[in-house]
């Protein structure tokens, strides 16, 4: 089974990283991709002699890089099942170009915990992923 992960912000929402270590303990045939999406453009771009480098600014490079250390914390036991994909563009798009491009069964996203979600059960960016995806979609807050 192939399962993305779509993530925000700087932390991994306990009950999702739960979750996920427990689908990968259990189903020893389970791969999981892990997928940021910097909102935005890029800074700007640099021109080197491996082609063009994307340069994030210096707070969306400081979330990216504490991403990649919590993933690597909580997910080092599993080796070869596990990656960090990071993509720049708009969150629902971006997620479901790359749940298509990984052909994954399953996409979880995270449920933020705002006034606003309490009162409505699927965000912006779930209805979206929703709506243009034929696979399984599991919310967690």
């Amino acid at each position: 089974m192939r399962v993305m992960w779509a993530v925000s912000g700087r932390d991994l929402s306990a009950q999702a990283v739960r979750t996920v270590e427990n689908m990968l303990r259990t189903s020893p045939d389970t791969e999981l991709i892990i997928l940021h999406v910097s909102q935005g453009h890029a800074s700007f771009y640099q021109r080197s002699n491996l082609g063009s480098t994307l340069h994030l600014s210096e707070p969306e490079r400081e979330i990216v890089e504490a991403l990649q250390r919590l993933v690597h914390q909580h997910f080092s036991h599993w080796p070869g099942r596990v990656r960090f994909r990071h993509e720049m563009g708009v969150p629902s798009q971006v997620i479901v170009k790359a749940a298509r491009e990984e052909a994954v069964d399953l996409v979880i996203l995270g449920r933020h915990g705002r006034a606003l979600a309490e009162r409505v059960p699927v965000g912006r960016v779930a209805r979206a992923v929703l709506q243009h995806l034929d696979v399984d979609v599991l919310l967690v807050r």
